[in-house]
């Protein structure tokens, strides 16, 4: 598991990152970028999603892909989300077999 500044790229506006005060960016291939709302809202390449269709969607990533086998996904997650939600990403995650999955944050100014 790391922490990524990389997905400040793929900004979705309404999301505030926690802040850390170190962290390493680290570029992936196959990665997709998973933003988690404050409200429980999920968005991908600014399609809406439920937390509940999250396995199914990355299951077919994984198969539509002969390197799907090394998909990795990024959580851009509201600093306010309720643990439940990230407990769901995470066993969605686990359940479509993805294991890479790392967390973007914001650096927080010392």
């Amino acid at each position: 598991m790391t922490f990524s500044r990389f997905a400040a790229v793929v900004r979705e506006g309404e999301i505030k990152l926690p802040k850390t005060l170190a962290g390493v960016t680290v570029p992936r291939q196959n990665e997709v970028v998973i933003n988690l709302f404050a409200d429980g809202k999920v968005r991908i390449n600014g399609q809406n999603y439920a937390v509940a269709d999250l396995t199914g969607f990355l299951q077919r990533l994984r198969q539509s892909d002969e390197t799907g086998t090394n998909l990795s996904v990024n959580l851009r997650g509201d600093e306010k989300m309720s643990y439940q939600d990230l407990s769901s990403f995470m066993n969605a995650c686990a359940r479509a077999d993805v294991f890479d999955v790392s967390f973007a944050t914001a650096e927080a100014r010392q």
